[in-house]
């Protein structure tokens, strides 16, 4: 298994530096914002489902601040599937919320790689809608009435719901 991401190297100081991109960084803020300027790095860890923090980074690369990180993640995987034995079974390749699991489908469609990528938390799905159930409107969607029209009658308030009987007792 193999996780992939992007992490910043600050370089807030550096003007003269080349190739510097505005990053969003989560512990260092310029001018009040989340935003710093430095360099990005595309790294490649190979981790384990064993309970411990030990990692081996077999891949990164700087990315330029016009990089696709989608593009470059799946240039990188087909650079380290040449380097692997060769019988091995097929590698899962995790990544965080910020590539586009489409666009990772798309460019490594044709090599043999799993790929799990971690859903923002304001993404959802619906499930397709349940089949029409049989009853009043069944069979006539064309005449059913619209979620705009008025189900009653207007200008005539409708009567309380009561449990008791409302019989006048005057004589």
């Amino acid at each position: 298994m193999f996780a992939v991401d992007v992490t910043t190297w600050p370089r807030c100081d550096a003007e003269c530096s080349p190739e510097r991109g505005y990053y969003y960084h989560p512990s260092r803020h310029s001018a009040g914002q989340p935003i710093i300027a430095g360099w990005a790095f595309q790294w490649i860890a190979h981790v384990s489902f064993d309970r411990d923090s030990w990692t081996a980074p077999v891949d990164a690369r700087r990315l330029h601040p016009l990089d696709d990180t989608d593009q470059t993640a799946a240039a990188q995987i087909r650079a380290l599937l040449a380097r692997l034995p060769t019988g091995r079974p097929v590698p899962l390749f995790v990544f965080d919320a910020g590539y586009v699991s489409a666009q990772l489908t798309l460019d490594l469609a044709e090599v043999p790689v799993a790929v799990l990528v971690r859903l923002r938390s304001d993404r959802c799905f619906y499930a397709d809608p349940p089949p029409p159930a049989a009853g009043r409107w069944a069979g006539r969607a064309a005449t059913a009435p619209s979620s705009t029209a008025p189900t009653r009658p207007l200008g005539r308030p409708r009567p309380p719901a009561t449990s008791w009987s409302t019989t006048s007792t005057a004589r």
